[in-house]
């Protein structure tokens, strides 16, 4: 019996391989919207939950999949993701991306509008969407003239490399020949569109287009899919969807994507840096978490809300979850930002006072910062970003506090949903008497920013 060896677990050719069991718990973690991707580390783990989605899915059994020859591409596969040490394009990458796929077909949201083939090749392009990644961006690849940039003629590089790739590793490890050659030609086309729809440069176009598909079907009462292309947009949509996940888990899974892909980023600049070409200017200070904490809060307003409020248009409010972790993660990475930006400014304790000037205030100058006049506290009690939040709490005090705004409206939120946490340490570090004038009913009397800043805060 021949095999081959890949890194740290052994193959053999066209036979099975003895997968680790997928216990119950495994089921109930790939069913859950926050699978925990960074506990799967060994190969043979990865694959095995690879293969269950195919599995459990009816994929292996209906397409008459053999098993053997899947397990040896799976491999060949995890081995390309690999081979260039990524921080963020790696084999969980891919994983995370397939897993969001088939938790979107285990709860059967595409059903009536695709068939079981175009099902099976939206899971396949999310498995090989970033396939042989060089960790680098488009724009480096076509700025070094890399044989990627030449090859493919500067159009969606890494895109169409990942697309040659996995069907280069198809052609050698064939595991869907007991299908007819125009199902595989079907997945072929389709599976190529879908990895193309990944490419940032499109998300615009993209999502815009299957917005007004959407629009239209609701006010003309008409199919969202009346054509091939029609098709093609709403399974690129969805791969595109799956493939930016990270933002919408829980805070402690969307915090390690943006590290590992800020990582990433860095190691480019270190690239360009060493070669003098121009340094991509957004990618610049990512090892700083002040830095990474405002774009990543950027990132997440201005591309993924806005794609997961369609996406929930599209599959329905039950999904609303998706979108409200990435509203928590944006107030998250605002808060960190608003702590590394003052934890070691001399006069951090004032600047934040301009976070809490509401719309139309006319602009306030803090007093002059001397060794006389900074406020004392201890940063066990309460650290630059709280007091901020309670500052912005007084400002408000001429409205009912539920109807806050500010002019953004995720710091709002924060502060709202803590009220009773920075009352109770507003209270305990200001002089009871300043707290009766800022509760004061009559609006006239009620003291207001300006009045709290010249009067001694503390006890």
């Amino acid at each position: 019996m021949t095999g081959e060896q890949y890194k740290d677990c052994y193959v053999v050719e066209y036979y099975n391989t003895d997968l680790p069991i997928v216990s119950q718990q495994d089921e109930e973690l790939l069913c859950s919207w926050d699978f925990p991707f960074y506990k799967i580390q060994s190969p043979l783990e990865k694959i095995k939950y690879i293969f269950y989605m195919f599995k459990i899915h009816g994929f292996v059994k209906k397409l008459n999949i053999q098993e053997g020859i899947f397990q040896k591409f799976l491999l060949e596969l995890q081995q390309k993701y690999d081979q260039q040490n990524n921080p963020f394009h790696n084999f969980q990458h891919a994983i995370a991306v397939s897993q969001a796929i088939y938790y979107f077909l285990n709860q059967k949201l595409f059903e009536q509008y695709l068939d079981f083939l175009d099902e099976f090749t939206l899971l396949f392009s999310a498995l090989g969407h970033d396939v042989a990644h060089t960790g680098r961006t488009n724009t480096f690849e076509v700025a070094i003239q890399s044989k990627l940039a030449i090859k493919h003629n500067d159009e969606s590089v890494l895109e169409n490399h990942h697309a040659s790739t996995l069907f280069k590793l198809l052609i050698q490890n064939n595991f869907l020949k007991n299908i007819s050659v125009n199902e595989q030609k079907t997945i072929r086309k389709y599976c190529i569109s879908n990895i193309l729809s990944t490419d940032m440069k499109k998300h615009k176009e993209i999502t815009q287009q299957f917005e007004i598909k959407l629009t239209y079907k609701k006010k003309e009462k008409v199919k969202l899919i009346e054509s091939e292309n029609d098709k093609k947009l709403m399974c690129g949509f969805i791969v595109h969807v799956a493939d930016l996940t990270g933002p919408t888990k829980k805070f402690e899974l969307a915090k390690q994507w943006s590290l590992r892909i800020c990582e990433e980023f860095t190691l480019q600049v270190q690239d360009e840096q060493k070669l003098g070409i121009p340094v991509t200017s957004y990618l610049l200070g990512l090892d700083q978490l002040e830095i990474i904490s405002k774009q990543e809060s950027n990132f997440y307003k201005i591309i993924i809300l806005p794609l997961y409020n369609i996406f929930i248009d599209f599959v329905g409010d039950k999904y609303q979850q998706m979108c409200q972790n990435c509203e928590n993660n944006i107030i998250q990475w605002e808060k960190i930002h608003l702590q590394e930006k003052y934890k070691n400014s001399v006069d951090g304790k004032f600047l934040f006072i301009q976070y809490a000037l509401p719309i139309g205030s006319p602009e306030y100058n803090p007093p002059e910062i001397n060794e006389n006049n900074i406020p004392e506290y201890s940063p066990l009690q309460i650290d630059v970003f709280q007091l901020g939040c309670v500052l912005f709490m007084m400002v408000m005090n001429s409205a009912p506090f539920e109807n806050a705004i500010s002019t953004d409206r995720y710091y709002s939120r924060f502060c709202l949903e803590n009220k009773s946490y920075f009352w109770k340490i507003f209270y305990n570090n200001c002089k009871p008497n300043l707290i009766n004038k800022m509760l004061e009913p009559d609006p006239l009397k009620r003291i207001n920013i300006q009045q709290i800043v010249q009067h001694s805060w503390y006890n």
